[in-house]
């Protein structure tokens, strides 16, 4: 296996407080807001599951739903839209690309250094819970002591969505922010590590390869470092990706 100290830590400061949801979107939290039955995950249809085959545009419309539903501006203006939300919805982008979702009011996906600084929670191990277990053979699913508490992945979901909040939280209270379903973020895929600094990125951005956060309930422990965002199409619907919505509180 690659030995994980060849990564680099970048320093990023957020200056400023945000609220996240405690537990992935649900089934339930989805039909009530959307009035859209949820599709998936097939294994997990409970209405406490996390709602999954959603779109990054799908997550877009639920997050400005939810802000006109609470009187808050949304933070999003999708344009070229076509389709039906939550089953075959497409957008060509968003309005003002280049302006940085720190500023909105309302509810919005998390930028990649929100993601990654919720899914630590404080911590500077691989995991919250511990560092990673290094096994020569990378490529078999292999047990994780540090992951079988507090997260759903190869070794121990059943290969299998779960709901939300059966493993225990992080030091934030947060669930499932490493393993179960990958999480949709805000901003573009770029091949490059974060740029660091002050509120790093935060553009919406015009590529259409969107980053996600702890990738899914059947992935090796090294996929689902906190440090190891993957990414996929905005259009893209898969049975392993949701979403959790943040939102910038006033100072």
């Amino acid at each position: 296996m690659r030995g994980l100290d060849t990564e680099n830590q970048t320093a990023v400061t957020l200056t400023h407080w945000i609220e996240i949801q405690q537990k992935e979107f649900t089934r339930s939290q989805w039909e009530d807001l959307t009035g859209v039955e949820p599709r998936g995950p097939e294994s997990c249809t409970d209405p406490a599951c996390p709602v999954s085959m959603v779109s990054w545009w799908d997550a877009l419309h639920a997050a400005n739903l939810l802000s006109t539903q609470e009187d808050l501006d949304p933070c999003y203006e999708p344009s070229g839209c076509t389709g039906t939300l939550g089953q075959d919805l497409t957008c060509t982008g968003v309005a003002d690309p280049e302006k940085s979702v720190y500023e909105c009011e309302g509810y919005r996906l998390p930028t990649r250094a929100e993601a990654e600084y919720a899914a630590r929670a404080g911590t500077w191990s691989t995991f919250h819970s511990g560092d990673i277990t290094e096994y020569d053979d990378s490529a078999s699913c292999l047990i994780d002591p540090a992951l079988e508490k507090i997260a759903w992945y190869c070794f121990n979901s059943g290969d299998r969505a779960h709901v939300g909040g059966e493993l225990e939280p992080n030091g934030f209270g947060l669930y499932d922010l490493i393993g179960n379903l990958g999480e949709w973020c805000n901003e573009e895929q770029r091949f490059a590590s974060s740029p660091g600094g002050e509120n790093p990125q935060g553009l919406v951005g015009t590529r259409a390869e969107r980053l996600t956060l702890s990738p899914q309930y059947s992935s090796k422990p090294y996929i689902l470092r906190p440090a190891s965002l993957l990414s996929g199409p905005w259009s893209a619907r898969s049975p392993t990706t949701g979403f959790r919505l943040v939102r910038t509180l006033p100072d």
